[in-house]
């Protein structure tokens, strides 16, 4: 039965908007009340009252959103529940996030897109897949679009809240080499305690079923699978930052594990890196000797991705010099295979 989640939802989200309504507005960015994050002074005047513009509020100036944008090249090894026996995925994959303003509102609007490629030479699949499909690269695109307000520790505003929602095209997906395409819904929320650490959590919830007819399973439902993780946000003297997070997921997963960060070079190049892991219900190894006709590989509900990437920012926004950030980028990063996990059914796919 599918699980309810409306509720966390809606607490979530509330709690987020709520925030908003209880801190003071983002003040001067760049200015003489520089709020954490900002190295460089860009002296862009502000393009008040334009959406797309460089205004981010009353008496702050972030930059347009070429200035509040990352590039980043990276490379991914992941795999789902969807995977079955199969080892893993790896393969490449790059694209962009990019900060938007809203007029003068501290709120803003954030959108990134991906593009991977993975298996580059095929992948062996179990009965019933298509040997020719099998045998074609697996192509994925990323979309994330939503709104975000960061907090700004230096003007006494803590709370930073996003609420995004996430697309995902998998080509050649899984064992028969499928063609999928899912939604989900991703939240954070955070408070920051110092200039150093914050506090909070973040959450993904599924918003659809991909369906499709498997020759082994005939008709097979794929979405999105939901979590809830809490993490602690630091920020190093270098300009860097680092994420850990922990938290549960549901079946067939139990609990999440994670980490993510981020090494500045210099005021436009970065290095970024991360990983989660899912630890399954199940217990460990393999309790039947004919897996493939007893579809009861509990190892195979693992979930796991693993990645590492050169970002590039246009803006000169490499260095962080607080958990606030710079008031104009993204808040919530490009979704991956670690944000969105799939949930497909247990046995052979």
């Amino acid at each position: 039965m599918q699980r309810q989640t409306t509720w966390w939802i809606t607490l979530a989200f509330g709690a987020a908007l709520a925030s908003t309504q209880a801190t003071p507005a983002a003040a001067d960015f760049f200015g003489s009340g520089d709020s954490g994050g900002s190295f460089t002074d860009l002296s862009v005047p502000n393009a008040a009252g334009s959406p797309w513009g460089e205004g981010c509020c009353n008496t702050c100036d972030c930059g347009n959103w070429w200035q509040n944008t990352a590039i980043f090249f990276a490379a991914d090894g992941w795999r789902t529940r969807a995977d079955d026996d199969y080892p893993g995925n790896f393969g490449f994959r790059t694209g962009f996030n990019s900060g938007i303003a809203l007029w003068d509102s501290p709120i803003r609007m954030q959108l990134g897109v991906s593009f991977g490629g993975y298996d580059l030479d095929g992948r062996d699949g179990d009965i019933g897949a298509d040997p020719f499909s099998n045998a074609s690269v697996e192509d994925q695109i990323f979309t994330t679009f939503g709104f975000y307000k960061r907090s700004d520790i230096s003007q006494g505003d803590r709370w930073a809240w996003a609420a995004v929602v996430d697309l995902l095209y998998d080509n050649n997906f899984g064992e028969e080499a499928q063609e999928i395409f899912n939604r989900q819904t991703r939240g954070y929320l955070g408070y920051a305690w110092d200039e150093a650490n914050e506090f909070g959590t973040w959450f993904a919830f599924q918003l659809n079923w991909a369906r499709y007819v498997s020759d082994v399973q005939g008709r097979t439902r794929v979405r999105g699978l939901d979590q809830v993780n809490f993490f602690w946000h630091h920020n190093w003297d270098f300009g860097g930052d680092t994420w850990i997070y922990a938290g549960g997921a549901e079946e067939p997963g139990e609990w999440t594990l994670g980490m993510t960060g981020q090494a500045p070079l210099n005021d436009s190049l970065a290095l970024f890196g991360g990983f989660t892991y899912v630890i399954p219900s199940a217990p460990a190894g393999d309790p039947q000797a004919s897996p493939i006709s007893s579809g009861n590989q509990n190892y195979s509900e693992a979930y796991w991705n693993v990645s590492f990437g050169l970002v590039w920012y246009p803006g000169a926004k490499a260095s962080n010099k607080s958990v606030s950030g710079y008031a104009g980028l993204p808040l919530l990063p490009l979704a991956d295979n670690g944000s969105f996990l799939l949930k497909a059914p247990t046995g052979n796919l």
